[in-house]
């Protein structure tokens, strides 16, 4: 909860509200629940199997406090933020130098693109779009998302005002039940995203939602979960990168089964907005001769090379802090109606180095990382003996050296 000034060098924290909790739609066709002890927001989607008496349960309010629920075909899903408390933003310790903000979620079902707008009071036409493009993947674990923002001019200085919406264009209309828990929304500047992030040394999931209905995720008997082609041009896309990505982490490594030769092309989607994108790996994916929903059928493992790519090598790939880059993959089946298994997908590091990509000499070594000779990371450089080393830049390249003392 914000109640005191901060300095303008700290994190800058907001929370999440509902909307009017007795409206026809309830704020943006979600209701929800806060919990203290842990700060986590709980949104539910109003779908059509929703009633009164749940809404009021899970909100803890009364059920006559909620005169109807909304047609769930009639709009987007969004969420607000909450108004400042006693003052402005600005008072509160935000300033031009909080460029990003963050916040830890988890879902059960993808959003391939939302948008914040940010609200500078009424009417509602006063909102002002500042940042698209975000994705959110479903994962068991927490995910913290980081991307750039800048609120509207005067935004900072409204009296007891301001507020950010958080609009998820993939959920629109949507039928089914939703769930959205969000936690430690924060402004943050540059330098407090950088210390934050440490790049991982075993590489970095990718986690993917399809992007049309051409593919749709289904389970075996044996709980396996795989997706079912249902249109002749399936793709999926990627998790955001909003952090500088290491470039020598250029491998995409996965394992998969299939019952039908793929074609599968792997493009760079720049600043997740699915324009100017640029393929950068193409594979062939064989059938596999047997049951692939057999639980003892082999998985076949893939390791692409998108470095050796001339658009990874000229683009880059989440070069830049806040560039919210992703990969879309897309696939090319022979017929409709196969199943794909996929599994362990991640972006790896190229053992050989950067494949020319270039470290760029002239950017400052922010960071190193060691690593012995079968990739497992030191704390510290060893005191003698071949090892690796990992050099991070300022500017998000990087390169990987082999080194002896």
């Amino acid at each position: 909860m914000i109640g005191t000034a901060m300095t303008a060098s700290a994190e800058v924290p907001m929370e999440f509200r509902d909307g009017t909790l007795n409206s026809i739609d309830l704020g943006g066709h979600f209701f929800h629940s806060y919990d203290a002890t842990t700060g986590v927001t709980t949104f539910k989607s109003i779908n059509e199997n929703t009633t009164k008496a749940e809404i009021a349960e899970f909100m803890g309010i009364p059920e006559s406090d909620i005169e109807g629920i909304a047609d769930v075909t009639a709009g987007p899903r969004y969420v607000r933020t909450k108004k400042p408390v006693g003052g402005t933003w600005k008072s509160l310790g935000l300033d031009e130098n909080h460029t990003y903000v963050a916040f830890d979620y988890k879902v059960n079902k993808a959003n391939a693109n939302a948008f914040i707008y940010w609200q500078e009071g009424l009417p509602y036409d006063d909102t002002n779009p500042s940042a698209a493009g975000i994705t959110l993947s479903v994962a068991e674990e927490w995910q913290t998302i980081f991307f750039t923002t800048t609120p509207a001019p005067g935004w900072t200085d409204m009296e007891n005002n301001g507020y950010m919406w958080l609009v998820f264009n993939s959920w629109a209309d949507s039928k089914d039940e939703i769930v959205f828990e969000v936690k430690n929304l924060r402004f943050l500047t540059s330098e407090e995203v950088a210390a934050q992030y440490v790049p991982s040394a075993s590489g970095t999931e990718i986690t993917y939602s399809p992007a049309n209905p051409d593919i749709v995720k289904d389970e075996d008997d044996w709980g396996e979960p795989f997706w079912r082609v249902s249109g002749p041009n399936p793709i999926f896309f990627c998790n955001s990168f909003s952090m500088p990505h290491p470039q020598d982490h250029c491998i995409l490594s996965f394992d998969s089964k299939c019952d039908q030769p793929a074609r599968m092309v792997v493009y760079i989607d720049p600043k997740s907005k699915w324009q100017d994108f640029k393929p950068t790996g193409i594979l062939q994916l064989e059938v596999y001769e047997g049951d692939i929903m057999n639980p003892d059928a082999e998985w076949e493992h893939h390791e692409i090379n998108l470095g050796k790519d001339k658009n990874w090598k000229n683009m880059g790939f989440a070069k830049e802090m806040g560039s919210n880059d992703r990969l879309a993959i897309q696939f090319s089946p022979s017929v409709v109606d196969g199943m794909i298994y996929l599994r362990n997908m991640k972006l790896i590091a190229d053992p050989a180095g950067i494949q020319g990509v270039g470290a760029d000499e002239d950017s400052e070594v922010v960071s190193s990382q060691y690593f012995d000779l079968q990739g497992r990371q030191l704390k510290a450089a060893p005191e003698s003996g071949l090892y690796l080393r990992r050099d991070i830049r300022a500017n998000g390249t990087s390169a990987t050296v082999k080194a002896i003392r």
